[in-house]
């Protein structure tokens, strides 16, 4: 890995790479069965990174949500929001892993590394290891090639419930963002 991790041992961060990647396949399967072509995907946690989901967006939806935004205030929506925030994108085939073993291993797994951090200190630098595992594990899958139908404005994005770019995160997202996509998205937040 290119960043040293400083609080999650190598051992623990394989096995956290692996779960990650193979719900995250296997949750793409299920995208790819009902959408024949997505242009987002990402994964959105909760400001401790020790729950998340998937969501993904497509092309349709976007122009949908631009073209008429009726449920939303046009006051505080824009088609930034659409673009640049996972929550906004679509992620209905995520309750089907609510009650699967890998799942439950993974957030397991950030749960006792939460609860081992003695102190307040400690907290930010298991943050900034666990953001990066999972800018890592999309760029692993992106290597291996598992988004069918991408094109270069493709995006993968990992974003925190704070959604704080503190840290190490802009060196996280530059894993899986283009260089003028972490500049769209510095402008964004």
């Amino acid at each position: 890995m290119k960043q040293p991790l400083t609080y999650i041992p190598v051992q623990t961060a394989n096995r956290i790479e692996e779960l990650f990647c193979s719900l995250a396949k296997d949750y793409l399967q299920r995208v790819y069965d009902v959408e024949e072509e997505i242009c987002s995907f990402g994964v959105y946690t909760d400001s401790d990174i020790s729950n998340f989901f998937f969501g993904y967006n497509t092309n349709e939806k976007r122009k949908a949500a631009h073209d008429s935004p009726s449920s939303v205030d046009h006051e505080i929506w824009s088609i930034e929001d659409d673009i640049w925030s996972i929550p906004e994108w679509k992620n209905n085939v995520d309750d089907s892993f609510q009650y699967d073993p890998r799942e439950i291993e993974l957030f397991g797994i950030f749960d006792t590394l939460i609860r081992s951090t003695h102190s307040d200190s400690q907290f930010p630098n298991y943050k900034s290891d666990a953001f990066y595992l999972l800018c890592h594990s999309l760029k692993v899958l992106k290597d291996e090639k598992v988004f069918s139908n991408i094109s270069t404005d493709f995006l993968l994005l990992v974003q925190e419930q704070d959604n704080g770019l503190y840290d190490t995160r802009q060196d996280s997202l530059s894993l899986v963002l283009t260089p003028k996509q972490l500049e769209a998205y510095l402008q964004y937040t």
